[in-house]
C-alpha cells in the first residue's frame, strides 16, 4: 500500500472479558483446524473456513478448487483486522458493519492493537520462552502451483497465510506462533522434527502471556456504545 503503513490491529471479541485479556497482554489462539470444523461442522461461514491450511488448489478460469490437502493444522493462529493509517480520518477509524455482524460481536468490544508495539512484544515473547513466530498479512488469493510446491517441499507454514478472496472483506492479519506439533517444532517459518515429541498431541487452543510491560498499548472500545451509520461502525480514538 506504499506509504500507507499499518496502524493497527482489531480483534473483535463478543465478552468483555475476552477484551481484558488483551488488556493483560493475554493472547488467545486457535489453530487452523478449528475454523475448518467451524464451518464444516457448525456451518458458520463467516469465521470458519473448510479450506483452512489447504496447500493445493486447482485454479481453471475463476473456479477455484482447493484439494483436501493440509498442512500444519495444529499450530497455534492469532487473527485481527487491519487499519492501516488511510483508514483514520477526524480521530475514527471506520469498520464494515458486515465483519461486525457476521463475528456476533454487536454488543461485544473491539481492542485496539498498536502494531509497531506488537511487534515488540513478540520479540520480546521470542526471546523470553524460546517460541518463534511468523506474522503477515493474509493473501487473499489461491496459491499458484509453484507456490504449492514450493510449501510441500520446504516445510514452510505460508499456507496459513492464503485464503479464499470471498472473505477479502476482513482485512486478516496473522500471527503463527511456533509450537511443537505432531513431532515438528517451527523454526523462522520451517518446520524441524523433534523427535522427542508425542507426535499424537492436538492442539485445541493456546493462550500466550506477554510478560512485564506491554508495548502494544491495547485500546478497549464498546462496539454497542460505538456511532454508527447505515453500513458502517465509527470507532473513535481516545
Amino acid at each position: 500500500m506504499g506509504n500507507n503503513l499499518l496502524k493497527y490491529l482489531v480483534k473483535f471479541v463478543t465478552e468483555e472479558a475476552y477484551a481484558n485479556d488483551l488488556l493483560d497482554g493475554k493472547l488467545f489462539m486457535r489453530p487452523a483446524r478449528y475454523f475448518r470444523s467451524l464451518e464444516s461442522e457448525n456451518l458458520d461461514h463467516s469465521r470458519g473456513d473448510q479450506t483452512e491450511g489447504a496447500i493445493f488448489a486447482d485454479t481453471r478460469g475463476t473456479a477455484v478448487n482447493y484439494l483436501g490437502f493440509f498442512q500444519n493444522d495444529d499450530l497455534p493462529i492469532f487473527c485481527t483486522y487491519t487499519v492501516y493509517e488511510n483508514d483514520i480520518a477526524d480521530n475514527r477509524i471506520a469498520i464494515s458493519k458486515k465483519v461486525i455482524e457476521e463475528f456476533n460481536c454487536e454488543q461485544g468490544f473491539a481492542v485496539l492493537i498498536d502494531y509497531l508495539g506488537f511487534k515488540q512484544d513478540l520479540e520480546k515473547t521470542k526471546a523470553a520462552q524460546g517460541i518463534n513466530y511468523c506474522e503477515h498479512t493474509v493473501l487473499y488469493q489461491p496459491p499458484s502451483r509453484d507456490k504449492s510446491k514450493e510449501m510441500f517441499v520446504n516445510g514452510t507454514v505460508e499456507n496459513l497465510f492464503y485464503k479464499s478472496p470471498r472473505y477479502q472483506y476482513q482485512r486478516e492479519h496473522r500471527v503463527v506462533m511456533g509450537e511443537i506439533i505432531d513431532g515438528v517444532q517451527i523454526i523462522d517459518g520451517k518446520r524441524v522434527p523433534n523427535y522427542f515429541f508425542d507426535g499424537w498431541k492436538k492442539l485445541e487452543s493456546k493462550t500466550y502471556k506477554i510478560q512485564e510491560k506491554i508495548h502494544y498499548n491495547p485500546i478497549k472500545i464498546s462496539l454497542a456504545s460505538s456511532e454508527q451509520s447505515s453500513d458502517f461502525y465509527m470507532l473513535k480514538l481516545p
